[in-house]
């Protein structure tokens, strides 16, 4: 019997052994992984004592000469982890020079659950998306050096990096979410101050502590359509702080139900962009057809989509080409039989409302054209 309790206790002593010893191999794997620039802290809960956690890790940065898409793309990963996902937890981190956006490049956000939760100069965007297991920041930096991509060059530089969040209770959710994302900022915020110092992109480095960055409500005080001649109750956005790659002004009409004219402007916007998001501005607009008019007689017959009438601008803005793009959307009431229409005089009127607000827009000290320093502008009537 005694033999048998001293048996026992050698594999129970033998099995901590090598828990300890799986567990500091897995500290000392997160403390070296994607170039030592983890959040250590918060990712601790996750490593496991049983199994070894499994790292991949390449890009053109770590080796020059490889072929990849990314300049860094890192993956951590530990089976049976302290998370609710049954499957385990992992850590992604990606950065890569950009040439084109996508779907998860960022954009400002005026919803708390979504504000990038650090202070970022006028050249950086940041946003987040957070479930019920993950939370993902993405950080959108100017880089002034450029970044050479095997197919093509360009002073984007975006960021990702998705944490797991460990099980948590209703009453410690919002601040445990909280920690996590902004682990997941500074996170981003390195590995971009990382990538940027390699390849020499020039710039300050990006802060790694702060208050997040206020709007700027001076940057769309110009949209003022009482001042356009246009009546009504209206309610413009100016939650978005100034950005040099890209800004947005718009206004939506708030009474439409006690207004009695038979075509009433219901919504107006500005928007301007450069490299690559000004880029897919200038694609949507020269792929944009509208609804298909049908010249009847005095009459330009709508489809059910919504009219909008545009008029879109090209200008060097600071050294580099911009667009802008202001649009007109008015509601259009059906006839008798049900067709959608606005008369040849209302689409040019609506035209001119269009030219009316791009006017205001590149005169504006506080708008983005001059803020951003915009010279040789050249209109042209948009779809």
């Amino acid at each position: 019997m005694a033999l048998a309790v001293l048996a026992a206790i050698t594999v129970s002593v033998r099995n901590q052994v090598l828990q300890d010893a799986q567990l500091a191999a897995n500290r000392a794997q997160l403390k070296r992984a994607c170039q030592g620039l983890l959040p250590q802290d918060r990712l601790r809960p996750f490593l496991s004592d049983r199994s070894a956690g499994r790292l991949v890790e390449y890009g053109t940065v770590l080796e020059p000469g490889q072929e990849s898409r990314a300049l860094l793309d890192c993956r951590l990963s530990w089976a049976g982890a302290g998370t609710a996902d049954p499957d385990g937890a992992e850590v992604r981190v990606r950065a890569e020079a950009l040439l084109r956006v996508r779907e998860d490049t960022p954009e400002d956000s005026a919803q708390e659950a979504r504000t990038f939760p650090l202070p970022l100069p006028p050249n950086a965007v940041g946003d987040f998306e957070t479930d019920e297991d993950e939370t993902v920041a993405t950080l959108l930096v100017t880089c002034p050096g450029g970044l050479v991509r095997r197919t093509g060059r360009t002073g984007e530089l975006q960021v990702t990096v998705s944490l797991p969040l460990p099980p948590h209770g209703p009453g410690q959710a919002r601040a445990e979410v909280r920690a996590y994302r902004l682990a997941a900022a500074r996170t981003a915020v390195s590995v971009a101050n990382w990538i940027a110092e390699r390849r020499r992109c020039g710039g300050a480095p990006l802060p790694l502590s702060g208050p997040p960055t206020s709007p700027d409500p001076a940057l769309c005080d110009w949209l003022d359509p009482l001042a356009l001649g246009l009546g009504g109750s209206w309610q413009a956005g100016r939650d978005r702080p100034y950005r040099t790659r890209n800004g947005t002004c718009e206004a939506r009409r708030t009474d439409l139900e006690t207004t009695p004219e038979r075509l009433t402007i219901t919504s107006l916007s500005a928007q301007s962009a450069t490299g690559v998001k000004g880029r897919l501005l200038r694609e949507q607009h020269l792929q944009y057809e509208g609804p298909p008019p049908r010249e009847d007689g005095r009459t330009v017959w709508i489809g059910g989509d919504p009219l909008d009438v545009a008029v879109w601008a090209e200008a060097d803005c600071g050294g580099e080409v911009a667009y802008h793009r202001v649009s007109v959307i008015p509601e259009i009431p059906p006839d008798r039989s049900g067709q959608f229409f606005v008369t040849a005089d209302e689409r040019r009127r609506l035209a001119g409302t269009a030219r009316a607000v791009l006017t205001r827009y590149l005169a504006a000290g506080s708008a983005w054209p001059r803020r951003s320093h915009c010279r040789d502008t050249t209109v042209a009537e948009g779809p």
